[in-house]
């Protein structure tokens, strides 16, 4: 497989660039084919996942702890990620992390306890430590225009598409052959995956330094020079957008998983689904996600990582609503499918935090950024645990009351920062002094409100 130099020019021929490179560069065309098989290799095990910790013996209380400690233990594995972001290149960060992911999967294969599954799970996560590097590389090597495009294509599309075929293929090999063939074949995927990470470059082709935000200091010319910003968490934090950006991930992650992480419980416990019928919804809802991202990348309207984030967050209180309404088929169906696009928002998230950051600080942002999601996503699953042992459907309940504040947030950050941008670019018009003034509220130099 060949990939066009960043900057080539289009093929006329093949519409919505169906090439290897995606119209966007070697570089995010490795990143997208690489994280095409990790998603299979997910997509394996992700729909039946839970009931996989139930089958080895586990209450609602303990499938909630398991996936919570190990959401809690990402989180930490994050806390140096930044800085090992600056210091290792991405190929080598991405391929090793990915290989301990091969190995939890094979170590699942033995599992006999439900404990046994968090010791799998923990290493299968270790691969989440490259996306800080990851999410960086994409945005050194696309241009403002192509970054939401490139990251619903790498995050979200890449995992998506496996999403079709491989959730049904899982309910048909448990039910057969039991879940070890699962994972062995999810730890081959894992592999090819990895191998494919050490085509990157060291250091992406294009940077696109002409439209980086500015930085504290920045010599512009009308402004006596200072410093650079230092390459600190205490620095990154200064910035009121990546505060939001960083808390509402938190949120995000925490409703979503606190509503839908027991979902094929629910449906088992709840409505007596068989394991390949949920299987079925899941790849049949996979089309839906795939659809969704598509349309993010591709849709002028859309092309604002704020406003697409904003309506794809709707979906999870719909979701939850159609799951509580009834368990007839074609219903569960369409809430699944909801679920499904719902899960592009954090391609959405990571695009929006990319724009509010100074790319100095970017891998550090990306690095707190899966914190946050990290730090939600062990909230979330404890709390759907208990919830779901006092009443099956609390999960979904909660994760509907807590759509609308969601919500809220998200349309008031969309338009503030709507209203920022489109100041920054009429500054662009008038002159640098214009541009100081305008992009201290987007890279954090005054204006504390707008972080509210």
């Amino acid at each position: 497989m060949t990939f066009a130099p960043s900057g080539a020019p289009r093929s006329r021929r093949l519409p919505f660039n169906l090439r290897p490179d995606l119209g966007l560069g070697r570089e995010v065309g490795i990143i997208f084919w690489a994280h095409l098989l990790c998603g299979a290799g997910f997509g394996l095990q992700t729909a039946l996942w839970t009931l996989f910790i139930d089958d080895l013996g586990a209450s609602p209380q303990q499938i909630g702890l398991v996936l919570g400690l190990t959401s809690a233990v990402r989180a930490v594995l994050m806390l140096p990620a930044g800085a090992l972001s600056d210091r290792i290149p991405t190929r080598w960060m991405a391929s090793s992390t990915m290989a301990f992911a091969a190995v939890g999967s094979l170590a699942l294969v033995a599992a006999d306890v439900w404990w046994h599954a968090l010791i799998g799970a923990i290493l299968i996560d270790v691969s989440a430590l490259s996306m800080p590097s990851l999410s960086a590389h994409i945005t050194a090597s696309t241009t403002q225009a192509q970054r939401t495009k490139a990251f619903a294509y790498t995050f979200n599309i890449a995992f998506t598409a496996p999403m079709i075929v491989f959730p049904a293929l899982t309910g048909w090999i448990a039910s057969t052959s039991g879940f070890g063939l699962v994972f062995v074949l999810a730890a081959l995927l894992y592999g090819g995956s990895a191998a494919m990470f050490l085509a990157l470059r060291a250091t992406p082709t294009h940077t696109d330094e002409a439209e980086a935000i500015p930085e504290a200091g920045a010599d512009d010319g009308s402004t006596p020079a200072s410093p650079p910003t230092r390459r600190s968490y205490r620095a990154l934090l200064r910035e009121p957008w990546v505060r939001f950006m960083v808390g509402y991930q938190f949120l995000v992650a925490g409703v979503m998983w606190l509503g839908f992480q027991l979902a094929s419980n629910y449906l088992v416990d709840e409505h007596d689904y068989s394991l390949s019928r949920i299987g079925s919804i899941a790849s049949l809802a996979a089309v839906a996600g795939l659809g969704w991202g598509l349309l993010a990348g591709h849709w002028k309207p859309l092309s604002n990582p704020m406003r697409a984030m904003t309506v794809t967050v709707t979906f999870a209180g719909v979701s939850a609503l159609l799951f509580l309404i009834s368990g007839w088929l074609p219903l569960v169906a369409v809430a699944w499918m909801l679920r499904s696009c719902f899960a592009n928002v954090w391609a959405m998230m990571a695009a929006a935090l990319s724009e509010v950051t100074p790319q100095r600080l970017r891998a550090r942002a990306f690095a707190a950024a899966e914190i946050s999601i990290g730090a939600g996503d062990a909230i979330g699953p404890l709390g759907a645990g208990w919830l779901y042992a006092f009443d099956r459907r609390l999960p979904l309940v909660t994760t509907l009351l807590a759509t609308p504040p969601m919500l809220l947030a998200a349309l008031i950050a969309a338009r503030r920062h709507a209203a920022n941008r489109a100041a920054a670019q009429h500054a662009l018009v008038t002159g640098p002094v214009a541009v100081a003034a305008v992009v201290a509220p987007v890279a954090g130099q005054s204006q504390p409100d707008e972080g509210a």
